[in-house]
């Protein structure tokens, strides 16, 4: 980190957002096993447990990669990162159920928040949308 950056922020709270923020950015641009590590290294636990875990968010990061930078057609990258047999190279790439994804990855955020919270004993809000869970 330059010193600059340091000193351009005006209190000690915004260089601490500031550097969370510029490691949460970082994190973005990593794979899903990277990330995974991250959190094991750093916090002592696993955001995805599972290989189904890692595979399933592998498959949404490399839809949405070749949605956002392919037009949606099927390229060699998604084949080889997260192929599945119906992939074409050249064709439409086959859209997940929507409804279905948001409520894995929303289960999935849960877990890792209930994992978090017993980790760090952090107080929970009882009136959560699926109480009883952490």
């Amino acid at each position: 980190m330059k010193n600059a950056v340091i000193f351009d922020q005006p209190d000690l709270d915004s260089l601490k957002r500031y550097i969370i923020e510029r490691q949460i950015l970082d994190l973005g641009y990593k794979r899903v096993e990277e990330v995974d590590e991250y959190f094991k290294e750093r916090f002592k636990f696993s955001i995805t447990e599972s290989w189904l875990t890692r595979l399933r968010l592998n498959r949404l990061i490399q839809v949405r990669n070749v949605i956002t930078h392919n037009r949606g057609f099927v390229n060699r990258q998604l084949i080889f990162k997260a192929g599945l047999k119906l992939d074409t190279l050249g064709e439409k790439v086959g859209l997940p159920n929507l409804y279905a994804t948001d409520i894995y990855l929303i289960r999935l955020a849960e877990q890792i928040d209930c994992k978090a919270i017993q980790i760090f004993d952090l107080p929970h809000n009882k009136h959560s949308s699926r109480e009883g869970t952490h």
